[in-house]
């Protein structure tokens, strides 16, 4: 005979079959009196059971909920008549050997036992709740992953809302009336779906109960209006997805539409549906962007269609948001508007880099401001800004930071005043900089600030005794020169590492001057002497054009020596470093360049490999044998 195998036996099986043990009216046994036995009665003190503990000394809290009523203590240690009569057993003793003898106990007597971390001596384990009564969720991972499951009770706890029992409490009252009015199975099945999906779920859940009410009567009639949508502003923070507000994210769950704006973080979107329509709107300052006037049709457009639509902002959309202007064209088409307020980029950049906004007896007073408007420079109360005791954010005033700079200084605001700048702030390639208002302009510049920034004015981590967080870059003005002497000759000759010939590279070659000799070099050189012309580098401290030589050292052989001379001496020409016996020189000339190996150092043959690190001496004089001409 075939034994047919069913697929689903290729898995592990499962150790513990998940089931909901009725509770209300039962007794349930409670062995030990410290932490782990008060977790447990936590838990328990959500039903209806009759709780007892059995405990020779027991917590404040547990003596507590005894005064209330809430349990009942027995002061004296266990015995197994204890189980008598109880629908569940907990031990949460901490001894090993106590544990074992109740775990006994209850098996003898058939009734099921928990015993805090001893699956071995367990009868069933209590899994990780997320509670919505009547919804509830249970996970567990049957003891091998307790850390596992109190992290998907904690996501699931972020994504059900807070009052989802009313809604299954409310369906369970209208289940006998959509029963009677609706016979049809399939059709039936349709309407909860509309009911539980829908506008009368968004009534209920937002506690407009009279809403509700007109919108489940139109739907068991047949004569439901059509739907009307309804837009969500909500407030996305600084860009962190950590930061979201619950609310926040169980608005996006409920969207069909969102509308998106440019400094939302893209990783925040994979918190909303997946079928849901996404509508880029950003704008971007400088360049083609949707208006806010179409922006504003988009939302009404979708809403009127009946569709959840969730505009997604930056920070919080009352703030520097243009929240006002959606608002108003939403009113107008009479359609419902909520707004979801989100943590502000000021407060959550000036958190991550640990910057308190207010200081006692310092900063008695903060403010958040904007950079630019739509005329382009802002146009605020600098003299109030600049007073002592003011502190202030600065909103997208990267590109206006002179005219910030220029206009705090002017309304008499020192120089020294701290300025700290938060660029992608609690994003990835977020970057912090401390500065002072005179250096303000020099560290936008310089750093290469051009993402979204916030400019903290008047704020410093010494002011309040605080250490600066070594993320913080110090920025510091880099010094120029301005009149000095020093600045002045550098336009006139080249510098000083030029002049000595210490570090010459291959491409080292000063500015041509007519009617002087001006050699290039490419090597390294030992001395170098000019005739026919005065000397174009001059020593250290000499003016240009004295009769004096360079000392350069350099590389023996291979080098090769250029120049340029007066007019008779021709064009840009390179002489190779001679490596046997030079030949005769031609008469010499008033004003011939030469170029000659020292007599002393001249090899009779070309030295082997070792000996190319020996130096070599060159002479530019008139009247030696073995000079070249030209």
């Amino acid at each position: 005979m075939t034994v047919w195998k069913s697929p689903w036996r290729e898995r592990e099986a499962m150790k513990y079959f998940p089931l909901f043990a009725d509770l209300d009216g039962a007794g349930v046994l409670v062995v030990g009196g410290g932490e782990q036995a008060a977790q447990k009665v936590r838990l328990l003190a959500k039903t209806n059971a009759h709780i007892t503990v059995v405990a020779e000394a027991v917590t404040e809290e547990l003596s507590g909920l005894a005064q209330q009523g809430a349990l009942t203590v027995v002061p004296r240690a266990f015995r197994a008549d204890d189980v008598d009569g109880q629908r569940l057993v907990y031990s949460a003793t901490g001894d090993r050997a106590l544990d074992a003898i109740v775990a006994a106990a209850a098996r003898a007597r058939g009734v099921p036992v928990n015993v805090v971390d001893a699956p071995e001596l367990s009868t069933f384990i209590t899994p990780a709740i997320v509670d919505r009564a009547p919804v509830t969720v249970a996970i567990g991972t049957e003891g091998a992953a307790p850390v596992l499951a109190r992290e998907i009770k904690t996501r699931l706890e972020s994504w059900l809302p807070a009052n989802l029992g009313a809604l299954a409490t409310r369906a369970q009252i209208l289940r006998a009336t959509v029963a009677d009015s609706i016979p049809d199975g399939r059709a039936r099945r349709r309407v909860w779906e509309r009911l539980l999906q829908g506008p009368f779920r968004r009534a209920v859940l937002s506690g407009a109960e009279s809403d509700a009410a007109r919108i489940f009567q139109a739907e068991i009639s047949g004569s439901a209006a059509p739907a009307v949508g309804r837009v969500y502003l909500i407030g996305c923070g600084p860009g962190d997805p950590d930061l979201l507000t619950l609310k926040a994210l169980q608005r996006m769950q409920e969207a069909d539409v969102l509308v998106i704006d440019r400094l939302v973080n893209p990783k925040i979107l994979d918190y909303a549906r997946r079928d849901a329509e996404r509508i880029h709107v950003g704008k971007t300052p400088g360049r083609t962007s949707t208006s806010q006037s179409e922006i504003n049709r988009i939302l009404v457009r979708e809403a009127a269609a009946g569709k959840v639509v969730a505009r997604l902002k930056g920070g919080d959309p009352l703030i520097f948001g243009r929240a006002a202007e959606e608002m108003a064209a939403l009113q107008a088409a009479h359609i419902s508007v909520e707004v979801i307020p989100g943590i502000t980029t000021a407060h959550a950049c000036a958190a991550r880099v640990g910057l308190p906004v207010t200081l006692r007896e310092q900063v008695r007073q903060f403010s958040v401001v904007t950079g630019t408007t739509a005329h382009g420079e802002p146009e605020l109360d600098w003299v109030a800004l600049a007073a002592k005791g003011s502190a202030f954010s600065i909103y997208m005033g990267v590109g206006n930071a002179p005219v910030i700079r220029r206009n705090l200084l002017s309304a008499g605001a020192k120089p020294e005043t701290p300025v700290v700048i938060v660029e992608n702030g609690t994003q990835e390639r977020e970057r912090s900089f401390a500065a002072t208002l005179h250096d303000l302009t020099d560290c936008v510049d310089q750093r290469h600030i051009t993402g979204p920034a916030v400019i903290f004015v008047g704020l410093d981590w010494q002011d309040a005794g605080l250490r600066r967080p070594e993320t913080v870059i110090v920025h510091r003005r880099r010094l120029r020169p301005s009149g000095s002497r020093r600045k002045r000759q550098s336009a006139r000759r080249p510098s000083y590492e030029q002049e000595r010939g210490k570090t010459l590279g291959l491409d080292s070659q000063p500015a041509r001057r007519r009617n002087h000799c001006v050699p290039r070099f490419r090597g390294r050189l030992e001395r170098v002497h000019h005739r026919g012309g005065r000397c174009r580098l001059p020593r250290r401290g000499q003016s240009a054009g004295g009769p004096r030589c360079l000392r350069l050292r350099a590389q023996p052989r291979g080098g090769t020596l250029s120049h340029r001379g007066p007019r008779n001496c021709g064009t840009h020409r390179a002489h190779p470093l001679p490596r046997a016996r030079p030949r005769r020189r031609p008469p010499p000339s008033s004003t011939t360049c030469r170029v000659m190996l020292s007599p002393s150092l001249r090899p009779a043959r070309p030295p082997p490999l070792p000996a190319l690190r020996r130096p070599l001496h060159l002479r530019l004089q008139r009247g030696v044998r073995g000079s070249r001409t030209h």
